[in-house]
């Protein structure tokens, strides 16, 4: 119909997809909420079919690569996504300046430090905690399974949205920082994107297929510790105005600790390295802190450049 809006299209997709296996529905929904990072012109024009060729495309990649050619599909998608959303915010010409983005990556790098904090902090059995205490408990078992549904969907976006964020933070830092680092420099902040949308990917198919665990933390050790490479040439360039050391300092924690969990288990026998909660929670929080902080001097400096004193 002509008068259909892009929320109209997007909403007969999902209803559309309501008897498709679990995984294709999960995918839609979660692919839906990523749409609303274009430009509302951009969405009102192609969201509804973009919807519906992203569904399409995982009915027809389950179908014959199972649930591991549905978790590539998803790291080229948000590839994608990302690249597309970038140049589609930057073509908004004066509403989406180079200066702006830049900006916008600094909260970016802050929300997604905070957002990861709170998944680290809320399991799904907390979520459905809090909604039983808003919602009352369920009575039957269908409420009580949209209940579990809705808790694993809460769990799985929190983390995806600081993946996301965070990789927009980064880029953030490369648009402010690429011209003044050195190839280290700029090439850690490519591999730290990239860790990112491999994290990214493999965790959406977490829910489906437990072998993507191993391919989950690589891409989180990738990211954060291309970060951290980052911060190195940060240090040795001075590149930031000040506090040069929070990229090391923010991405230097998951990296680590991977390797002393490998290593402790080689040693024992395959036993996983379990931290004092009280130590873990407190490297956890310095490390998202110093992201956090991060994105604050990103803002500054592009203010200072702005202003013409950097």
């Amino acid at each position: 119909m002509r008068g259909e809006s892009a929320a109209d299209r997007t909403s007969e997709t999902m209803n559309a997809s309501g008897a498709d296996p679990h995984p294709i529905r999960a995918s839609t929904r979660i692919y839906t909420v990523l749409l609303s990072g274009y430009p509302r012109s951009f969405r009102q024009a192609y969201g509804g079919h973009m919807a519906q060729v992203f569904r399409d495309a995982c009915l027809d990649t389950h179908l014959r690569s199972g649930l591991s050619g549905l978790s590539m599909l998803w790291m080229h998608t948000l590839f994608d996504w990302f690249k597309t959303v970038i140049e589609e915010q930057l073509n908004r010409g004066t509403e989406m300046t180079r200066a702006k983005f830049i900006r916008l990556s600094g909260w970016a790098m802050i929300l997604g430090a905070i957002t990861f904090w709170i998944s680290l902090q809320t399991d799904e059995t907390n979520i459905r905690e809090r909604l039983y205490r808003i919602a009352g408990p369920p009575v039957t078992r269908a409420e009580f399974d949209r209940y579990v549904s809705i808790s694993q969907s809460v769990s799985i976006v929190l983390v995806l949205l600081g993946i996301l964020l965070l990789i927009a933070g980064v880029q953030g830092l490369r648009l402010g920082y690429g011209d003044r680092s050195t190839r280290l420099g700029r090439n850690s902040l490519a591999l730290s994107i990239a860790g990112g949308i491999i994290a990214a990917g493999s965790f959406i198919g977490l829910p489906f297929s437990e072998a993507l665990w191993r391919v989950f933390t690589l891409g989180m050790a990738l990211q954060f510790g291309s970060l951290a490479m980052f911060g190195i040439a940060a240090m040795r360039g001075r590149i930031m105005t000040r506090w040069n050391a929070l990229p090391l300092v923010g991405g230097l924690y998951f990296p680590l600790f991977l390797l002393a969990s490998l290593v402790f288990g080689w040693l024992t026998g395959g036993s996983w390295l379990t931290l004092p909660a009280w130590l873990e929670t407190g490297l956890v929080s310095l490390s998202l802190a110093s992201l956090a902080l991060l994105g604050f001097e990103v803002q500054r400096d592009q203010g200072l450049v702005e202003t013409g004193e950097l």
